[in-house]
C-alpha cells in the first residue's frame, strides 16, 4: 500500500520523466512497456528465451509506430533472426512482426521523406503494417483491434504471442493531485522559458514530464538533455538568492539517427532532410556507445570533472551573492567544501568558533583536530587486566 509522506521543500526540482498508458496483460499475452527502459530490458531476455524455446510459429506486435516504435521493431527482428540462426532452432522467419499505428503513416513527428524510407524498409523485411489502426484490449491470445477504415465500432483481432507497447508519452497521474500546480491540456506541469512552473516559481521541472508554455515540443530525449545545463544555471541563481532567470527555448529541429538492427543501413532525420547509409550506422554506434560511456566505465573521470566545476561555480556563487570576504576564505582554503555536514550555523561561523578551540589531543590520535575530516584516525591500543586472585 503506497503512503502519502509530506517532504517539506524551499526549491523543487522535477524530472520523472511520462508514462505509457499500456492495457493490461492477459494470462495468455503479456503486454510489455517499452518506459521505463530498465524493466523493458529484463523483459526482453524473458521474450527472447520464449521464442528460443519455441518452434512453433511466434507473433510480436508492437503497438506504436513512432520513431521508437519502427527503430524498436527492426532492431527486435534483426536480433530475434540472429539468435535463432545461432541455435540452429528452425527457420528465423517463423517469428513474424506486426506494427500498429492510429495514424496514417509511421513517424508522424518527422518528415514525408523520412515516412515514406522507413514505410519501405519495414515492409521489406517483411514486417505488417498496420495504418489507422488503434489497440483495444488482449485476450485469448489475440489483440483486439479497431481500424478507421472499417465501420464505426466495428472491431477486430490478431494473433499474437507478444505485445511491445510504445505509444505517446502520458503525464503521471500523481500531478493532477499537486494542489493547484499548473498543467497542460495533456497534464504535463507548464512551465516557462525558465523552466520555472508557471504559477509556482520555487518549482522546476525539465524533460518529458513538462510542457514550455508557447513553445511545445515533441517528447524527445534530446530536449530533456539540453534542458540540463539551463536548468542548473536557474537553480543556482533562485539558491543564491537571484530574482533574474536565463530562458532556454529548444530548437525545432534536431537530427535523429534511426537505426534498423541492420549495420548496413541507418537512417537520419533533421527537417525536411533523409539520408540513408551504412555509415550512418556508425555514426549512431559512436554516439551511443560515448554516451553509455558515461554512465559506465567513464563515470569516474565524469564524476571528477563535475565535481571541480561544482567548487568552481560554488566560489562564484558566492562571491556574486555576498561581499563577505571571510566565507571566500573558507571555500577556497576549506578542505571539505561542504563547510560541515547538517550544521545549524554557517560555515564561517563553525571556522571562527574551532579556531578558539584549544581541545586537548591524546597521543593515540594519529590525526584529529590538527586535520578535521569526516573521521579521526585513532591508533588501536591494547590493554591488558591482570586479575589476581586471593585465596583466604
Amino acid at each position: 500500500m503506497l503512503h502519502h509522506v509530506q517532504v517539506h521543500y524551499d526549491v523543487l526540482s522535477i524530472n520523472v520523466g511520462s508514462t505509457p498508458q499500456a492495457v493490461q496483460s492477459s494470462k495468455s499475452v503479456p503486454v510489455t512497456a517499452v518506459k521505463p527502459i530498465s524493466s523493458f530490458s529484463t523483459r526482453w531476455n524473458t521474450i527472447l528465451k520464449r521464442v528460443l524455446a519455441s518452434t512453433k510459429p511466434f507473433r510480436i506486435v508492437t503497438v506504436g509506430a513512432g520513431a521508437g516504435g519502427v527503430e524498436l521493431t527492426l532492431c527486435m527482428q534483426q536480433r530475434v533472426e540472429n539468435e535463432i540462426r545461432k541455435s540452429g532452432k528452425g527457420d528465423p522467419k517463423r517469428v513474424s512482426f506486426t506494427i500498429l499505428s492510429r495514424q496514417h503513416c509511421v513517424c508522424p513527428a518527422h518528415s514525408r521523406g523520412v515516412q515514406s524510407v522507413l514505410l519501405r524498409i519495414l515492409k521489406s523485411r517483411g514486417v505488417d503494417v498496420r495504418l489507422e489502426t488503434e489497440a483495444l484490449n488482449v485476450e485469448n491470445k489475440h489483440l483486439l483491434i479497431k481500424e478507421k477504415s472499417k465501420k464505426k465500432n466495428s472491431s477486430s483481432k490478431i494473433l499474437c504471442d507478444e505485445v511491445i507497447w510504445c505509444t505517446n508519452a502520458n503525464a503521471s497521474k500523481w500531478f493532477q493531485d499537486t494542489n493547484g500546480l499548473n498543467l497542460d491540456d495533456r497534464g504535463f506541469i507548464s512551465v516557462s522559458t525558465t523552466l520555472q512552473s508557471t504559477n509556482d516559481l520555487n518549482i522546476f521541472a525539465c524533460g518529458d514530464c513538462c510542457a514550455i508554455k508557447g513553445h511545445p515540443r515533441p517528447k524527445a530525449g534530446v530536449f530533456a538533455v539540453r534542458a540540463g545545463p539551463p536548468l542548473n544555471r536557474n537553480l543556482r541563481r533562485v539558491l543564491s538568492g537571484e530574482t533574474v532567470m536565463e530562458n532556454w527555448i529548444p530548437q525545432r529541429t534536431f537530427l535523429g539517427l534511426i537505426g534498423t538492427g541492420d549495420p548496413k543501413l541507418c537512417v537520419a532525420s533533421s527537417g525536411s532532410m533523409v539520408i540513408e547509409g551504412a555509415w550512418l550506422w556508425d555514426l549512431k554506434d559512436w554516439i551511443d556507445r560515448k554516451w553509455m560511456a558515461g554512465y559506465t566505465h567513464m563515470l569516474p573521470q565524469i564524476a571528477a570533472k563535475m565535481m571541480r566545476e561544482m567548487e568552481e561555480n560554488l566560489v562564484h556563487d558566492v562571491a556574486r551573492s555576498t561581499k563577505s570576504q571571510d566565507a571566500l576564505d573558507v571555500l577556497k582554503h576549506a578542505s571539505m567544501r561542504c563547510g560541515g555536514c547538517g550544521a545549524k550555523v554557517g560555515a564561517t561561523v563553525l571556522s571562527r568558533v574551532m579556531k578558539r578551540l584549544n581541545v586537548p589531543t591524546r597521543e593515540e590520535v594519529l590525526v584529529g583536530l590538527d586535520a578535521p575530516d569526516d573521521a579521526a584516525v585513532v591508533r588501536k591500543t591494547l590493554i591488558f587486566f591482570f586479575f589476581t586472585l586471593h585465596f583466604f
